[in-house]
């Protein structure tokens, strides 16, 4: 009787993983990481490029960014794994903030970068 029911209940687990994710699967309940990035210094009206490439998810390859600008001028819209954009014509700090989801909806937690629009980036003290 007892092994019985051990058998039951073994297999009533393996009905509801198998029914909730397919034979054979586990379910992807892990967060990816968002990568935002290095911070960078531009020079005024430069090209920039935002590169969230290094973000990363143990279970699924296609990932969807979402990058939102948390500080200075608005300068959007801002897509995909690598966005770019045109600094602006004055000296200012812009702050991004970067998520990134998995294919089964799993969020990651906010990654920041902040680019330094500056008079003369390369210029040393």
């Amino acid at each position: 009787m007892r092994r019985a029911s051990t058998l039951l209940l073994a297999a009533a687990l393996v009905a509801c993983t198998e029914s909730s994710t397919g034979p054979g699967t586990t379910p992807d309940v892990v967060a990816p990481t968002a990568v935002a990035g290095a911070d960078q210094d531009v020079g005024l009206g430069a090209t920039v490029t935002l590169d969230g490439a290094a973000s990363s998810d143990a279970v699924s390859v296609a990932l969807t960014y979402a990058w939102t600008q948390t500080t200075g001028p608005a300068v959007g819209p801002l897509t995909g794994a690598r966005p770019m954009f045109t600094a602006p014509a004055a000296v200012t700090t812009l702050g991004f903030q970067l998520v990134v989801t998995d294919a089964a909806g799993n969020a990651s937690a906010a990654d920041a970068v902040s680019v330094f629009v500056v008079e003369n980036p390369t210029a040393t003290v």
